[in-house]
């Protein structure tokens, strides 16, 4: 018989941890050392970038496409 998780039990996080650049464009899995093991077996900088991608549409991108639509 199953057992019922109940939500409270259950975790989940609000932001998963974010490779760094080097790991992200090689598409390697980054340990999230600084420096991680990719980088420091490659003898290179390990930079951990904090922006984001906000997932929405700029308003600025919104109105070009207005204007070449008109």
């Amino acid at each position: 018989m199953k057992r019922a998780v109940s939500s409270s039990s259950r975790q989940v996080p609000s932001q998963q941890p974010v490779s760094c650049s080097l790991c992200r464009t090689r598409k390697l899995k980054c340990d999230r050392n600084q420096p991680c093991f990719n980088c420091s077996s490659r003898q290179m900088d390990c930079v951990y970038s904090n922006n984001r991608r906000n997932g929405g549409s700029s308003t600025s991108t919104t109105e070009d496409c207005d204007r070449f639509l008109s």
